[in-house]
């Protein structure tokens, strides 16, 4: 069994301590400021060396080897890679922070862009800012403010939930936080979780495409990821990229160099007018003797295709967060052999890279066996497809050139880290009461409403559901219900085929002629086995392809 921690509840709050100790930390330092008379910004010194030993140490479990205090940054929290992953900027307790003050820190931030969270305080005033990489740059993602004095620990628990050691570092004590209804902030924490882990993968998938495109993986991976984008264009309804190299290269053929040429050419191909005007102004700048270079044109015309980038990298990142978060539910309430939470994770996590570039990484290498055990327990999400574009198998590895294969190996280390940043943040919960109301809430809270249009995921209210399934007289009560057939063709998060499944689950438990071969004389599997045949023969649904990640299989078979 996964060693679990301790999980945390309402009557067992990590935010009661949280909120005890800052209070704590803050009197003491303003008792000693007085007792010694200090001025000014003199009690911001031990203020922050309390917070480390009090706070740091004692309730969020940080050991003191990964905590650097210092003046550029006052609390400096660095992860099991070295690597700085969250800052504190102190001020003396009550101090009234300017203006400048703030911008200052904020300002300073760009400095570590491996850093996913800072907080500003001044004891009993916190503003947390989370950071995120977006085109390799780092961004303020969102903000929240904490007022000591007025929160509970509920507030207190979700404030400081990005603070917590076990997100960071192995040597840190394990604790999950229970997920469950009752607990709502536990559930908002969760939710913001998973936004963040998706906008980090989107964003390494983003440059990741861009190195690929700028052939660093080698020939064969740069024609393979131009192939498996055109597709994705044709289905997301964009012109393939390939078709409008071949219509300008028929335009320059013509020797055709006046610029609204180019510009009107794409702008009936569905672009953007000032995005057209900028691409023809691109193809323009080039030395006249390259034009007719594919590869030039190629260049010039990219850009265009930057948002539709965008999404099949988010795409490729919410399918592989969803093999990680699928297994852990699972091994958390015992359907799946522990693998990827608890002790489990700590050995894997633990095996050293002994050789060459070629020896797998824990965490690609734990994600992969994941897929493999589970490809056939759950396709859907587990088969390999066309939004695995960024792998690269070994045997591919194998024929590559030493300088490219050390390229695509450190790419792999960067990816490692982000899963194991992952891993280590869905350790940090407690899985095992998850229902599907409690999945429904965190699925449809955790995209933001900008993210839900980009990939378009749009989620159909409970209410909505009921009330369309009454519409179409789809009750439990109703005489032949298990002969009826309901498809959902577009299925998303499975509101409908969830709800239907449901009604007729309960319709089968009922007296009614229409099953009367599934009857309380049958053995209770032979009962259970004809009431799983009935569901799986009359409810339907199927993803879409941008949602499910089955867009296209050829493609990747040349790959594996």
């Amino acid at each position: 069994m996964p060693i679990k921690g301790d999980s945390y509840s309402l009557e067992n709050s990590l935010g009661n301590s949280i909120l005890d100790t800052l209070q704590k930390v803050i009197n003491r330092t303003v008792k000693m400021g007085q007792l010694l008379h200090i001025p000014g910004e003199g009690g911001e010194r031990p203020f922050r060396d309390w917070l480390k030993s009090e706070l740091l140490v004692s309730v969020l479990n940080w050991p003191g080897d990964k905590i650097i205090i210092g003046e550029r940054f006052d609390i400096l929290l660095i992860d099991e890679f070295n690597r700085p992953v969250a800052t504190i900027e102190t001020k003396a307790p009550y101090h009234i922070s300017t203006k400048t003050e703030q911008e200052t820190f904020r300002q300073r931030l760009s400095l570590y862009p491996s850093l996913r969270v800072a907080f500003f305080t001044n004891g009993p005033e916190w503003d947390r800012l989370d950071l995120i990489s977006v085109d390799g740059k780092q961004k303020i993602h969102n903000e929240v403010s904490l007022e000591i004095s007025q929160s509970d620990s509920e507030d207190a628990e979700s404030f400081f939930a990005p603070l917590r050691a076990d997100r960071y570092s192995a040597s840190a004590k394990r604790n999950r936080s229970l997920i469950t209804k009752s607990q709502p902030h536990i559930l908002s924490a969760l939710a913001h979780d998973l936004d963040s882990i998706v906008v980090d993968f989107s964003d390494y998938f983003v440059r990741l495409h861009e190195n690929y495109e700028q052939e660093l993986a080698g020939t064969n991976v740069r024609k393979l990821t131009r192939d498996i984008f055109d597709d994705w264009c044709q289905l997301s309804l964009q012109v393939p990229v390939q078709k409008v190299v071949d219509v300008i290269t028929t335009i320059l053929r013509k020797k055709q160099t006046q610029r609204e040429i180019f510009a009107s050419s794409l702008r009936e191909l569905g672009f953007h007018p000032t995005a057209s005007s900028n691409a023809a102004d691109r193809i323009l700048a080039t030395n006249v003797e390259e034009r007719l270079n594919q590869e030039n044109i190629r260049k010039a015309i990219l850009p265009l295709y930057y948002d539709q980038i965008k999404k099949l990298s988010a795409q490729s990142g919410h399918v592989l967060l969803a093999r990680i978060l699928v297994y852990r539910i699972g091994e958390d309430m015992g359907l799946f052999p522990p693998l990827l939470g608890g002790q489990a994770l700590e050995t894997a996590l633990a095996k050293a890279i002994t050789s060459v570039a070629t020896e797998p990484l824990p965490s690609l290498n734990l994600i992969t066996t994941v897929q493999r055990r589970m490809v056939g327990v759950l396709p859907v999400v587990y088969q390999l497809s066309d939004l695995d574009w960024w792998l690269i198998t070994d045997e591919k590895k194998a024929g590559m050139v030493a300088d490219t294969k050390a390229f695509v190996f450190t790419k792999e280390q960067e990816l490692n880290q982000l899963v194991t940043r992952t891993l280590r943040i869905l350790d940090g919960y407690d899985f095992s009461q998850v229902d599907s109301d409690v999945w429904q809430n965190v699925y449809q809270n955790y995209l933001p409403e900008e993210e839900r249009q980009r990939i378009g995921g749009f989620y159909t209210p409970q209410e909505l559901v009921d009330l369309i399934l009454d519409l179409a007289e789809y009750k439990p009560e109703k005489e032949g219900l298990c002969h009826c057939k309901i498809i959902d063709p577009a299925c998303g998060s499975g509101a409908f085929i969830n709800a239907a499944a449901a009604r007729l689950l309960s319709h089968l438990k009922m007296p009614l002629p229409c099953h009367q071969d599934i009857n309380k004389s049958l053995p209770d599997w032979e009962i259970k086995r004809k009431t799983i045949d009935v569901v799986l023969e009359n409810v339907t649904g199927h993803l879409k392809p941008a949602t499910c990640g089955q867009f296209k299989s050829g493609h990747f078979e040349v790959v594996s």
